[in-house]
């Protein structure tokens, strides 16, 4: 884990662990994928998320800014995983092991490599609750950034609201497979609560209602009284993604302000 490699991030030379730069690579690899996947079908922007009444999170933030935040969330993840983790990130990414290699060298089969590194895939790759505090995001991005954060309860969003948030995204209404470390579903009544414990506490963030959500929840959620929905896994699963996302918008055309 002591291997470090320069590499040439937003123009600029970075030193960084090897397997660090590894799995940046072959993340970008797989965005780079799925961004022309998308393109068939949907701009990104469209593809991603669909909101109502707030346009600020509709704004794109520079890649390579967003890169660089995430390879400070990636490093910090790193850093945060057991020797047995991180020794076993080494021996696949920074020695180029295979799977059966590996194994030989702990004494388990290549299944039990292959599911331990997808665990550590989906620790380093989660999102959400886990993701780099707001304030500490503010000051890589800067003040004119549009930073939001991801809550669940209203202890969540006091503590975003004091870090600096501008928005918050609030879930998940529903079990939903977008997501590999789920917090506890809302529902309506969830949402209802939150958006009153909001005003109680004089917190006017704009709350966006994710996870798992439909077409048909939209008319009930926009009546809880959050601010917007965002959707990912209605388009994604959808036979016609652009049709279901021209039925979004219109469904959502009642709650525009």
């Amino acid at each position: 884990m002591n291997d470090y490699v320069v590499i040439i991030y937003n123009g600029e030379q970075v030193s960084v662990p090897k397997e660090v730069a590894d799995f940046l690579e072959q993340d970008w690899k797989r965005e780079q994928a799925q961004e022309k996947q998308d393109a068939r079908h949907l701009s990104k922007s469209e593809f991603e998320t669909v909101l109502s009444g707030l346009e600020c999170v509709k704004r794109p933030v520079e890649d390579a800014v967003l890169r660089n935040l995430r390879l400070e969330n990636l490093r910090g993840a790193i850093a945060e995983l057991d020797v047995q983790g991180q020794n076993l990130l080494s021996l696949r990414y920074s020695d180029a092991l295979t799977m059966d290699e590996i194994g030989q060298i702990y004494g388990i089969s290549k299944m039990a490599v292959s599911k331990r590194l997808k665990k550590l895939h989906e620790r380093l790759g989660s999102s959400g609750k886990n993701d780099m505090p707001v304030d500490e995001a503010r000051k890589i991005l800067g003040p004119d950034k549009i930073i939001g954060g991801t809550a669940n309860t209203i202890d969540d969003i006091i503590r975003l609201h004091r870090q600096g948030a501008d928005y918050i995204g609030c879930g998940p209404f529903r079990f939903t497979t977008t997501k590999k470390k789920l917090s506890p579903v809302l529902g309506l009544e969830g949402y209802r609560d939150i958006v009153l414990k909001m005003r109680e506490n004089g917190i006017d963030l704009p709350i966006v209602a994710i996870g798992g959500i439909t077409v048909d929840d939209i008319p009930a959620i926009m009546g809880t009284g959050v601010t917007g929905i965002a959707l990912s896994g209605a388009i994604l699963n959808a036979e016609d993604p652009k049709s279901m996302t021209e039925s979004i918008l219109e469904t959502l055309k009642p709650f525009e302000k």
